[in-house]
């Protein structure tokens, strides 16, 4: 029983280290999620005090953060890349590099108070691929259960695309989706600029609707959990909605009402804005998503949150 027990084992771990292997071979060099490296390569050696922005890719399309920098005298870190890797995640991954003066601003999409998407997707074994390290920021069973299953899915996809690649060439849409996301689109920073020099797309993804959606309160526990983890090495730990388009916020007002009033009576942290604040037209202020900003959209919201985080920051006198 012991030996059939060990070889199962033995052939587990075979399979996933066969996986990782073709998934280094299938996904690219430049990969959009590769970005993380330079992202924690800048948390690990900059300074404290820092304004720290944790979330998803609203944070990467949405901020200028070298204007934050001049404005508060103070460096900072957008660890913004996907809404797919999930809040649980993204707390995860900064909370073991909190020091005493930080600011962190944890700013998720909104998709993560929901059902249980705070606790990722498939793209958590992309990432575990592209970045080992990642894998010590797991914590919870539905984590490693989108783990596990992720790799058969992003092998399935990864496979797929590259023999597509061989058999059709990409179209004007994926050339210019492939110019844009990439590990290289970043400033030092941690901002998407590759976008700046493009229009508002036709279409803008990532839209939603709230009803009848069954509101996860995990959430506001995991951030609860964070905050305290913050407060007890100095540092301060607040949470701000993002910016989506005044169309979808219209849509889904009662409930993004309703999920503010019921974080505001749960959670122990500071909340700098409402989701009614959080809206810009979608003339020109956005470039493929609801929450994709692009520079007229990031320019406004960088002012915005520049305000807004005033009375929080250190002294620096």
């Amino acid at each position: 029983m012991k030996a059939l027990f060990f070889t199962k084992a033995l052939l587990l771990l075979f399979i996933l280290a066969l996986l990782t292997v073709i998934g280094h071979l299938l996904l690219p060099e430049n990969a959009f999620l590769g970005s993380i490296a330079q992202k924690h390569d800048r948390l690990d050696t900059i300074p404290s005090p820092r304004i720290i922005f944790v979330g998803g890719s609203n944070l990467a399309f949405g901020l200028d953060s070298p204007a934050l920098e001049q404005a508060t005298g103070l460096p900072v870190v957008n660890l913004g890349i996907i809404v797919r890797l999930g809040l649980r995640f993204n707390l995860s991954e900064v909370q073991g590099s909190l020091r005493r003066g930080d600011v962190v601003v944890i700013m998720p999409e909104y998709r993560n108070f929901y059902r249980n998407h705070m606790e990722g997707t498939e793209t958590l074994a992309e990432m575990a691929v592209l970045y080992p390290q990642s894998l010590a920021w797991l914590s919870s069973r539905a984590q490693y259960a989108n783990l596990a299953s992720g790799f058969l899915k992003v092998f399935k996809r990864k496979t797929s695309s590259w023999l597509l690649s061989f058999l059709r060439p990409m179209d004007k849409y994926q050339k210019a989706h492939a110019r844009i996301y990439r590990r290289d689109a970043f400033n030092r920073q941690g901002d998407v600029i590759t976008h700046l020099r493009y229009g508002r797309s036709k279409v803008l993804g990532s839209r939603f609707y709230l009803k009848g959606v069954p509101y996860n309160p995990e959430a506001a526990r995991v951030i609860n959990r964070f905050g305290g983890a913050a407060r007890k090495v100095g540092a301060t730990a607040l949470l701000a909605y993002p910016i989506i388009s005044s169309t979808v916020y219209e849509k889904n007002r009662p409930w993004l009402d309703a999920l503010d009033r019921t974080l505001r009576s749960t959670l122990t942290i500071p909340i700098l804005n409402t989701p009614a604040s959080e809206t810009f037209p979608e003339d020109n202020h956005f470039f493929d998503t609801i929450y994709h900003l692009g520079r007229r959209g990031r320019t406004r919201r960088t002012s915005d949150l520049i305000r807004r985080l005033a009375p929080h920051l250190p002294d620096r006198q």
